[in-house]
């Protein structure tokens, strides 16, 4: 009797998953422990996906005295992070807190692929092919735009393209529970998750003058909208001490930083730097027109409420549509097969090529666009696929461990940003430089005066952090062993094995 587990479709089927979540999982923890990733956002995340205090999501407490609060319910309500950290202290809890949430966001990524090979295994195309395209979404442009900044965002469009797979393939109770966590990753989901099915709706009609396919989908879009508007009401009501739409986008003014200069510049920027996002939608278009399959309009026309919102922004990242901002954009990638496969469900006609090109073209347009785009973190993610050594991994860990049980004797510590996200869990407020740089304010002015000892990456802050040294005589000057983890301080620290002396001055 043949295995079923190990046959063709099946195996590659695995591996559809596999390569995108390896590849991806070696980029973050390279980002994390080679180069130095921040405490906003990655250090906070990787707090809230690993410290089940709470459905209060508490936030770590170095943000407490920020407007931040102490609670992520201030800012996002993202309950799908207590399923991250109740999953992190029952199952995974002998992995690095680093390492888990890195794992984490690759799993998303991943599932892109897996989605995608799903639907296309229903289109009857050719299995590498089908491998081959399934690949290719998982590393679309804005993927790899999200990839510089990690944020669990990446969460809404996977969960939104796995729910269609799994109602495609009639796999109900999973198509349930996606949906579920889709609701409860932000509280706009719904309101993404409505816009999608409400075009899904006029298209069908406008196409068919009937709503056969879609008439199940109106009962998840209801009950889409209503969970997010109300706990966006909720939201308002009990936890409102950070107001992210305000601060972010309209401002206190409410818009009254939009005028036409405002608009030229921002889009005279797009126009020039995300030639990675509107030419795979113009692609999507006139594929739309060719193929006569209007199905692929419905990325372009849900994402235009969100899309026309941030342009408006107060603020350049999402006003740019740069790095995590841009998220919906994953639509125009990822839901290709699925309006291949209502495209055929409603006309009863498959054309395997229209699939092929329509996705090739699309996607490795984005791939070749995005390269050295201004206004993302990291405009050439290739560069850290390869994950660090072991030994720097290994060694990174000893130090945080160490730290732990003999931080009073290192003095009054001043970590930079690198390493303030290892140190998330009992981080002060006067220990953290943000952004690498001092506040104008009293606090600013404190903690250059008061610190003793300074922890820092040298590849991510090496010219300020030598500066200090100077300024402030740090005599003592040692270096973790296979790390750029460098301690430099007034007085003598007691010696690991694992520390070396650079410099006694």
């Amino acid at each position: 009797m043949k295995n079923r587990f190990l046959d063709k479709p099946t195996v590659f089927q695995y591996f559809s998953f596999l390569l995108p979540f390896l590849v991806y999982t070696s980029y973050y923890v390279n980002s994390f422990y080679h180069y130095g990733d921040t405490v906003l956002d990655s250090g906070w995340f990787i707090y809230l996906s690993t410290n089940f205090t709470n459905l209060l999501l508490q936030n770590p407490s170095v943000l407490f005295p920020t407007h931040l609060g102490e609670t992520y319910l201030n800012t996002h309500v993202s309950f799908i992070f207590a399923i991250f950290s109740f999953l992190y202290e029952t199952l995974f809890f002998w992995i690095s807190p680093e390492i888990y949430f890195a794992l984490v966001l690759s799993f998303f990524y991943a599932l892109l692929s897996l989605s995608a090979f799903m639907i296309l295994l229903h289109l009857s195309i050719n299995i590498y092919l089908t491998f081959l395209l399934s690949l290719l979404v998982a590393f679309n442009a804005q993927s790899l735009a999200m990839a510089g900044f990690p944020h669990f965002e990446i969460a809404i469009p996977s969960l939104m393209i796995l729910f269609f797979a799994l109602y495609i393939k009639q796999n109900k109770k999973a198509s349930y529970a996606v949906f579920a966590l889709l609701l409860i990753t932000r509280e706009d989901a719904g309101l993404h998750f409505f816009g999608l099915v409400f075009v899904f709706v006029c298209i069908e009609y406008i196409k068919t003058n009937s709503i056969q396919i879609s008439k199940e989908l109106i009962k998840f879009a209801i009950i889409a909208i209503v969970y997010s508007i109300a706990v966006i009401i909720m939201q308002k009501i009990f936890f409102h001490t950070d107001d992210a739409f305000t601060r972010i986008y309209a401002g206190a003014d409410f818009f009254a930083h939009l005028d036409s200069l405002f608009l030229i510049k921002r889009t005279e920027f797009l126009l020039a730097q995300r030639e990675y996002l509107y030419i795979p939608m113009v692609l999507l278009f006139f594929s739309a027109l060719f193929t006569k399959n209007y199905y692929l309009l419905i990325p372009i026309f849900s994402i235009l409420p969100w899309t026309i919102l941030s342009i408006c922004a107060i603020t350049d990242m999402p006003g740019t549509l740069s790095n995590y901002y841009a998220f919906l954009f994953i639509l125009l990638f990822a839901w290709i097969p699925i309006a291949f496969y209502f495209h055929a469900k409603s006309t009863n006609v498959t054309t395997q090529k229209g699939v092929f090109f329509t996705m090739f073209s699309v996607v490795v347009s984005s791939m070749l666009l995005f390269p050295n785009a201004q206004g993302n973190v990291d405009s050439a993610p290739w560069q850290r696929v390869f994950p660090p050594s072991q030994k720097e991994i290994a060694y990174t860990h000893k130090f945080k461990e160490y730290l732990k049980e003999h931080k009073e004797k290192f003095g009054n510590i001043l970590f930079d940003e690198a390493m303030s996200l290892f140190a998330i869990d009992s981080l002060s407020y006067n220990e953290y430089l943000y952004i690498n740089t001092f506040s104008k304010n009293e606090t600013g002015k404190k903690q250059r005066e008061g610190f003793t000892t300074l922890i820092f990456k040298e590849r991510s802050s090496k010219h300020l952090m030598h500066e200090l040294i100077k300024e402030k005589n740090l005599k003592y000057i040692y270096k973790v062993k296979h790390t750029d983890i460098v301690i430099a301080s007034l007085q003598k620290i007691p010696m690991a094995s694992f520390f070396i002396l650079q410099t006694d001055r």
